[in-house]
């Protein structure tokens, strides 16, 4: 007889929360395991580095508390004058101009702006006033108005809390009480002013604002310790801290603040905020998990809401608007055939995928093995690997920065197969990790979970294509024969799904990689998500290697989505490939289509991986575009690269500046250099040391080219080019681009090896267009042809014979 998933997780429920011990800490260790973790840091080098900086960054600030207690809790960002100690608080916009009510004890600032990066603190904390009124002030002196502080104010509650957590942790290893008082006192002071607030907007029935914070992830990112540290300093708060601390109203009335604080952060995160799809219903998750398991049994509660209740809320549901359950977000967000998260890969989508797989670590541990329930979670834990380069960078679509693997949902798949005694998937684990890099100790989890040591298992390789539906995107890679990362080729071409959270609508955009470095990349998101930048720039196509027809932008409720005509190796999603009929060739064609409101273009993007030696290669960009509804005035083919400008080739007369009204985010590029009336350019880019990218780009009569400079590519990985002006161009072709496609060719070289190209030259007959490249040494040339009907040849000739010849087949439609 079959159980449904809902009467199992029930029982999950019912029996793992009643075998647990009532007794504390228990949410990351319990009692009985302090002397495993003691040894640990003694016996294994990682843990006891971890151990001894948590001392070295909260030592000196415990000694001072032992003689001046005040100190460090005079500078917890409290609302701490009489008559102004608000509980209410509403927002305007993106601010909380308006604030409320008058508690009898201090209560927390909120942040009074939702962007991150408004009125950032400078200086030292310790030089600020005692018990201050929060006033902050901008570089040349003059007060900030509170409401546009930005998150200043909780992230040094968050600071402090840090050092809290830290300091707890080393009492409960070592039993000095001195760093029991010094972190006690600190959340006792949070805890008993928060109980007293209500939260943002209280006469609001949803949104997601947070109880503390602006938003509810704002919670999320900066009080998630005030549960652990609860939980680990339970029985001191108990037995000694309130008999040391005088309450006017009594230590049991002390202790009732915790659950009231406690219930209202998590019925926050349960009636505000994300649903069942996203992102957003997980980061909330994470810190309401927190609470619920540091609560006691439902029993000792007069209203019956202990950990046993809200578990239940927060694992089996019921699933609304406002709150996905645990067992349900898994299948409403995972995509079943490639394991991923739809949402930018790089930062929300392998977070979520890692807070799915700590979440039920962390049930597991506290008596509820959520983990072996759905092999979809094991697939999504090891699922990232389709979306990497060479060097171990994902792929950076939509609002995300350059990361690589995140391996903290590897380590605790790899503890939990440990304590299974699972080898296969232990192995697995390991050999993952080391694919990502190697281990990434996270302070705050893997000194409590992380197996001391891993197998030493070589990293398995990876696939020569991936593509994922969900975003959509495909990654070509071609490794080396020697394997070093240095000498592999690889791209990415991506449209945008509607279906995909946080997408750019970027048109088909383009990310090249060579030499070891990601050289031209997708830029990510600006500074914030509410800034002009952003949403003129860095999210629409002058932000992304891609043509758009008239310099228009795309409204990101639609899509783009990949009809794959043609591929060599063809991906098949959620697999890897790994057998080509070449090893030195390979390539992608799609087609997809560019839509507006008035406007509807027809585009398709061919783009080529060669070889032209053991170390070195070039890529082939061929991109066809054509209005089919609406006027046809232009296309603008346009490209970014990271570094700096090294030679801008073929010069001629200047046409003048580009005209920052011709397209939706032009008037962020300063223009360099511009040009028209030659048939072939040529140009190069430094990226970093000697590293180059040489360009060589294909012209018609009439069109118009741009040597530009951009906004910073700063959530590039490399920093130091990250923070220059992003050398891009923008080619403008007159009419349709579709019989006279933009055609470029792309060569990495430096690092170690030569430019080998000496030249290319296109020519175009009916819809069929013909590339010959020609070599430096004279020794070889490569024809490269592409039309709608016959598909893509590559053919290289030596001495005038045609060798290598590597025909295309033509394939169904694939989407």
């Amino acid at each position: 007889m079959k159980i449904s998933r809902w009467i199992l997780c029930y029982v999950l429920c019912a029996v793992g929360l009643a075998a647990l011990a009532s007794s504390h800490p228990r949410v990351y260790f319990k009692k009985s395991e302090l002397p495993t973790l003691r040894q640990k840091a003694k016996d294994v080098k990682w843990a006891g580095d971890i151990l001894q900086r948590w001392h070295k960054g909260v030592d000196n600030h415990v000694v001072r508390h032992k003689s001046d207690p005040s100190f460090i809790i005079s500078h917890l960002q409290m609302h701490w004058e009489e008559g102004k100690r608000y509980t209410r608080f509403y927002t305007e916009g993106n601010f909380i101009p308006r604030r409320e009510g008058n508690a009898k004890y201090p209560t927390i600032r909120p942040p009074y702006a939702r962007s991150w990066g408004n009125g950032i603190k400078s200086g030292r904390w310790e030089d600020d006033p005692p018990y201050s009124d929060g006033t902050l002030r901008a570089p040349d002196g003059s007060p900030i108005p509170f409401e546009r502080t930005g998150q200043a104010y909780e992230n040094l509650n968050d600071w402090f809390l840090r050092l809290a957590y830290w300091s707890s942790i080393i009492y409960a290893l070592e039993g000095d009480e001195a760093y029991a008082k010094f972190s006690a006192d600190i959340v006792w002071v949070l805890v008993r002013g928060g109980a007293q607030q209500e939260q943002i907007n209280p006469d609001d029935a949803g949104g997601n604002n947070g109880f503390l914070s602006w938003e509810t992830l704002g919670d999320t990112r900066h009080y998630w310790a005030i549960p652990l540290i609860w939980d680990i300093l339970y029985d001191y708060y108990h037995e000694k801290y309130f008999d040391l601390v005088k309450v006017d109203e009594g230590k049991d009335w002390a202790l009732e603040r915790f659950h009231i604080f406690f219930e209202k952060m998590i019925d926050n995160k349960l009636t505000r905020g994300g649903g069942l799809v996203g992102n957003w219903n997980m980061n909330e998750q994470q810190s309401a998990m927190l609470y619920a398991l540091a609560l006691d049994d439902d029993k000792s509660y007069a209203d019956g809401k202990g950990r046993g209740y809200y578990v239940k809320k927060l694992v089996k549901g019921p699933t609304t608007s406002s709150h996905g359950a645990y067992m349900d977000v898994l299948r409403a967000n995972i995509d079943p055939v490639s394991g991923l998260w739809p949402e930018a890969p790089g930062g929300y989508g392998q977070g979520s995928i890692a807070q799915l797989v700590k979440f039920g670590f962390l049930y597991w541990k506290n008596g509820l093995d959520v983990l072996s329930r759905d092999a979809l979670l094991f697939k999504a834990s090891r699922a990232m690997p389709q979306m990497v380069f060479p060097n171990g960078f994902i792929a950076n679509i939509g609002d995300s920065s350059y990361h690589r693997i995140w391996t903290d949902q590897l380590e605790l798949m790899a503890a939990y197969a440990s304590a299974k005694g699972d080898n296969e998937l232990l192995e697995h684990c390991a050999a993952l990790i080391r694919q990502a890099g190697g281990r990434e100790l996270k302070e705050d989890i893997a000194f409590f979970f992380y197996l001391p040591e891993l197998p030493d298992v070589p990293p398995p390789p990876l696939s020569r294509v991936s593509y994922a539906s969900c975003y959509p995107v495909v990654l070509e890679r071609n490794p080396s024969k020697s394997g070093d990362a240095k000498d592999a080729l690889a791209f990415s071409l991506a449209g945008f799904s509607s279906k995909m959270g946080h997408r750019h609508p970027n048109g088909l955009t383009l990310e090249l990689y060579g030499r070891g470095e990601i050289l031209a990349p997708d830029i990510g998101a600006g500074g914030d998500y509410w800034c002009r930048e952003t949403h003129q720039y860095y999210r629409h196509v002058a932000g992304h290697n891609t043509v758009t027809p008239n310099g228009l932008g795309l409204d990101d409720r639609k899509e783009m989505l990949l009809d794959i005509k043609d591929a060599e190796p063809m991906p098949n999603e959620g697999e890897d490939v790994f057998e080509s009929r070449s090893p030195h060739r390979q390539f992608v064609d799609v087609e997809s289509f560019f839509d507006t409101v008035d406007t509807k273009a027809r585009q398709r993007r061919t783009v080529a991986i060669v070889r032209s030696g053991a170390k070195t290669g070039y890529y082939v960009d061929i991109f066809r575009s054509n209005v089919t509804q609406g006027e046809e005035k232009y296309h603008d083919y346009i490209y970014h690269n990271v570094g700096e400008w090294n030679e801008l080739g073929v010069r001629s007369e200047e046409i003048g500046v580009l005209d920052p009204q011709s397209g939706k985010g032009y008037d962020y590029f300063k223009t360099l250099s511009s040009l028209s009336g030659i048939k072939n350019w040529h140009g190069t880019i430094s990226y970093d040391g000697d590293i180059k990218t040489g360009i060589h780009l294909a012209m018609e009569p009439g069109d118009e080219l741009y040597l530009l400079e951009g906004p910073k590519a700063f959530r590039h990985y490399n920093k130091k080019v990250g923070e220059k002006p992003c050398p891009a161009l923008l080619l403008r072709r007159r009419g349709e681009a579709w019989e006279k496609p933009f055609v470029a060719v792309y060569e990495p070289f430096g690092g170690g090896v030569d430019e080998k190209i000496a030249s290319v030259d296109v020519k175009t007959k009916g819809d069929a267009v013909v590339i010959t490249v020609k070599y430096k040494d004279e020794t070889r040339e490569d024809v490269i042809t592409h039309s709608e009907t016959k598909g893509f040849t590559v053919t290289s000739y030596k001495n005038h014979q045609a060798v290598d010849v590597y025909p295309s087949k033509k394939k169904g439609k694939r989407k």
